[in-house]
């Protein structure tokens, strides 16, 4: 599944072909048996990773897979609660989770390949 590490593995989530716009969004299962998914955004040439799951419920961010952004383009949000994270940082600003911010996962671009680290307390 990736390069075994003492802090996890690394996970290959597809390639950086399918971030060309800035809303654009990858989701890929983390472990299917607990529902638990994640997704990488770019913004800015850079890469954002999180764990697919509201700090205010557990639910996941999205209902239609992949559609994470508000009608604006500019924050994350939760489609169940209508919480809004900023995108950089994982931080609700806005809605019933304020302050508290989204689980982030390290990601890194090796070539075209884009990779996130499953850290073992995600599997707990």
């Amino acid at each position: 599944m990736g390069d075994q590490s003492k802090s996890g593995y690394w996970m290959l989530i597809g390639t950086d072909d399918r971030l060309k716009r800035n809303d654009s969004t990858i989701i890929f299962d983390i472990d299917r048996s607990k529902f638990l998914s994640g997704f990488v955004i770019q913004r800015g040439g850079d890469l954002y990773a999180y764990v697919n799951h509201c700090p205010h419920n557990g639910s996941r961010l999205d209902w239609v897979p992949g559609d994470l952004f508000d009608e604006t383009g500019k924050y994350l949000i939760c489609a169940t609660h209508g919480a809004i994270f900023e995108p950089e940082t994982g931080k609700c600003v806005g809605g019933p989770c304020i302050n508290q911010t989204l689980i982030q996962m390290n990601v890194k671009r090796d070539q075209q390949n884009i990779y996130v680290e499953v850290l073992p307390s995600l599997l707990l």
